[in-house]
């Protein structure tokens, strides 16, 4: 009987868990956003704690895959960790931001409320960016070591490349929507189920 080693999939259930996490505090700041009164305070301590529990796991992520990593490359090991401590860090100084901008004793004046807007804006793609290249070289080990076949790591390879590609655009003023993230989110996704049910290549 093959059964999939526990780590496998813990690492499995870290990749679905910030698509939640992050998708659900999301909603929760833009129903927060749109309010034409006093922003619920519920809804802004529940998107904060979803978005903490993103960054949280996404470094989990990185430091639970760090010593598969490191046996095939180093280099890439901790460039994947670093692109995902720094997509953290980022995400939350954009969410910080964001409440500061919603807050309604600490509203800032209109100027001043879309100088914070974009700012959380920017974070948010700057941390794609780092997360698609960063990812980019974690799909391009995992194929060069067969941890995952050929159509897989072809997949997150586009996706993360979409997804990086897509932020540059951003941050230059062309505005490509959140479509050039759904073949990355969905490659996460896809691998997440494939984890937990099968775990990693193994020779």
């Amino acid at each position: 009987m093959n059964l999939v080693p526990k780590q496998d999939r813990f690492t499995g259930y870290l990749f679905l868990l910030p698509l939640l996490a992050y998708g659900l505090g999301n909603a929760l700041f833009e129903s927060a956003l749109q309010t034409t009164s006093v922003a619920d305070p519920v809804l802004i301590a529940a998107g904060t704690l979803l978005w903490i529990l993103n960054a949280v796991t996404v470094v989990a992520l990185a430091a639970i895959l760090y010593p598969l990593l490191q046996q095939y490359n180093k280099a890439v090991a901790a460039a994947y960790l670093a692109s995902r401590v720094m997509e953290a860090v980022l995400l939350l100084m954009g969410m910080f931001a964001l409440r500061a901008s919603i807050h309604t004793e600490l509203a800032p004046a209109p100027m001043l409320r879309n100088a914070v807007l974009f700012f959380h804006r920017d974070c948010y793609q700057v941390a794609m960016l780092l997360l698609g290249t960063g990812s980019m070289a974690f799909c391009g080990l995992l194929y060069r070591h067969r941890l995952l076949s050929i159509s897989w790591s072809v997949w997150g390879l586009a996706g993360y490349g979409l997804l990086a590609a897509s932020a540059v655009a951003e941050l230059c003023g062309v505005h490509w929507g959140l479509y050039a993230s759904i073949p990355g989110g969905l490659f996460e996704l896809a691998l997440g189920i494939r984890l937990i049910g099968w775990g990693w290549n193994r020779l």
